[in-house]
């Protein structure tokens, strides 16, 4: 078993990969550029985080000019054709507030005391800041070998020549970084249902941004704040991790990253705040979706429900979709994440059931028939703690059960003491770790666990880790690409590994539009101790099923294919069968 706390691995974690290759200090030299002392409180966990690390040496802070941020356009004729959105921020931010404000402002001058001070200078109203000759020769001689840059001003003076190992920025969205920019609103008021997030590194030799990680999050409609906040916090989780990956394995290995690719670092759609003319065509839309969600909330619910059916002779990758027949159950519970286990010849499906009635889901399975006639689904397994995801298998001789245990913290493994009915806990696998849908693969004498983490405040559904064992009991091995897949178009698991073709596919979930919305189908091309490739393939879109909202779960074996869909269902109606036929 191992404990993991996420983000505390980065301590320490220098020294044990016997330094860093390609890097002549022990400490990599960093400096910061930053409006003033006061900071978003994500970027003080960054700055704490530097100041804490062994492998970092905070040296450098450099401040750009001062904004003055504004809710209200006071004598401004200009500022008040923007005062409607400036208002609106405001509000969100205060409607929509929670508990870790990634924009709560913090004074990081203690963390700033062990740095040498430096001050850009401006020669006028919209001219370039500048540093005096004489901090330019003192930057030079104190050979950094990475700046940071989270000021928020256009036209600073480029400092790539300053630094190693170059300017690293974080940008968020497509509007690109600078002042004015209102991160994420555009894409939300154009309804486009993820954001793009990308560390970018500058150097003096290329006159072009490299990207060392980018990834795809899902944006929430309803609030600007939420939908910052979590991409925030992220964000300086990420930049820790590829300053390590720097200090650990050097420059080349940072470049030969999937994500280390040049890009146009010119913004994207509209730019700027929006005027008030906009922001009230997006209030009347945003205030008829309010209308129509809380209509719908008041007489339907979902509910997910199982669909399964013969396998068609030769399918393999899901090429159509006809002939499943649905097992829907009572109105005030659902049937979700089915798993297939043949034993004895007979099929046994298992399946998460959650009454809504209940804080928690239990496991629970029934079997299926040769003709698809199935008995009816018994809980199996029940814990004080929610339970999902029973991914079911048979190694040496004995049956076990992976649910998914995230609410605990931990992730465990059950072995069948009576199949299917009685199963006792034969290992904990993990603790100190929020893992959501493990998936176990066995592959070239290796067991390779794969997870969707759960990190407080970060976006949900969108980063895939993979640990590997000798054993499924462990112990456990986080890979060096962790998280190996950002983005919610296709991180969190959706089912077994499998073969077809001679290539191995991976299902996972696509939570773009919203949770569990599409199954992706990826091939994997390089899985091993040290890189991780995967490209999709091909898709499972809920439209198999007329008003399906939702398919999250894709399971099959020799016998049966088994699906899940999300349904809506009226709270007014009382009758319902137990199963239908498609």
């Amino acid at each position: 078993m191992i404990s993991l706390e996420r983000g505390s691995e980065l301590r320490g974690m220098h020294h044990l990969a016997g330094g860093p290759p390609d890097l002549s200090t022990d400490h990599l030299r960093i400096g910061v550029v930053l409006d003033s002392a006061v900071v978003p409180s994500w970027v003080a966990k960054v700055l704490r985080d530097i100041h804490e690390a062994e492998f970092l040496q905070f040296a450098v802070v450099v401040f750009s000019r001062p904004r003055q941020k504004r809710y209200w356009p006071g004598c401004n004729p200009r500022a008040w054709c923007t005062a409607l959105f400036h208002l609106y921020e405001a509000l969100d931010h205060r409607m929509f507030r929670v508990g870790r404000d990634a924009f709560a402002p913090a004074d990081i001058s203690p963390v700033l005391l062990s740095a040498e001070m430096f001050h850009q200078q401006s020669a006028g109203k919209g001219s370039p800041s500048f540093l005096a000759e004489a901090d330019r020769a003192r930057l030079r001689a104190m050979k950094l070998d990475v700046i940071l840059d989270f000021s928020d001003q256009a036209g600073t003076e480029a400092l790539t020549r300053w630094a190693r190992y170059g300017v690293w920025s974080v940008h968020i969205g497509d509007q690109g970084r600078g002042r004015g920019n209102p991160m994420l609103f555009w894409e939300i008021y154009r309804q486009r249902p993820i954001a793009r997030t990308e560390v970018r590194v500058q150097t003096e030799q290329t006159d072009t941004e490299r990207v060392v990680y980018r990834s795809f999050s899902r944006l929430n409609t309803l609030s600007l704040n939420l939908s910052r906040n979590g991409i925030c916090w992220k964000s300086a989780a990420v930049l820790m991790r590829r300053l390590q990956d720097l200090s650990c394995h050097g420059w080349e290995y940072l470049m030969s990253l999937d994500a280390g690719e040049e890009v146009d670092s010119s913004p994207q759609g509209d730019a700027g705040p929006p005027g008030n003319l906009t922001m009230a065509r997006f209030f009347v839309r945003s205030l008829a979706d309010l209308a129509r969600r809380w209509m719908r909330n008041s007489f339907y619910q979902n509910q997910w429900v199982l669909a399964l059916r013969p396998r068609p002779i030769g399918s393999s990758l899901a090429q159509e979709t006809a002939g499943f027949r649905l097992i829907v159950p009572s109105r005030e519970r659902f049937y979700a994440d089915p798993f297939i286990l043949k034993k004895g010849g007979v099929n046994y499906v298992f399946c998460e059931e959650l009454i809504y009635d209940r804080p928690k889901g239990v496991i629970s399975c029934f079997e299926v028939d040769a003709s698809g006639n199935h008995s009816e689904p018994r809980v199996v397994l029940e814990r004080e703690y929610h339970l999902s995801y029973p991914f079911v298998f048979e190694w040496q001789g004995q049956i076990y059960l992976l649910p998914e245990t995230g609410a605990n913290r931990t992730i465990e493994l059950y072995r069948a003491v009576e199949f299917p009915h009685r199963w006792e806990l034969a290992h904990v696998l993990m603790e100190n770790l929020h893992a959501l849908d493990a998936t176990l693969l066995e592959h070239r004498g290796k067991f390779w666990l794969f997870v969707n983490p759960r990190v407080e405040g970060h976006p949900d559904c969108e980063d895939l880790d993979i640990y590997f064992a000798n054993s499924p009991l462990g112990p456990w091995t986080p890979h060096p690409k962790n998280p190996v897949v950002s983005d919610v178009r296709r991180a969190r698991p959706a089912g077994r590994l499998f073969w077809a073709n001679g290539q191995l596919f991976r299902p996972s979930q696509d939570c773009s539009v919203r949770y569990g919305y599409a199954v992706t189908l990826n091939r994997v091309d390089v899985l091993s101790e040290t890189d991780y490739r995967e490209v999709p393939v091909r898709r499972i879109d809920p439209d198999w099923l007329p008003g399906n909202l939702a398919t999250h779960t894709f399971n099959f074996n020799e016998d049966l294919e088994v699906m899940d869909a999300q349904v809506v269902v009226s709270k007014l109606w009382a009758g319902r069968k137990r199963a239908t036929s498609q």
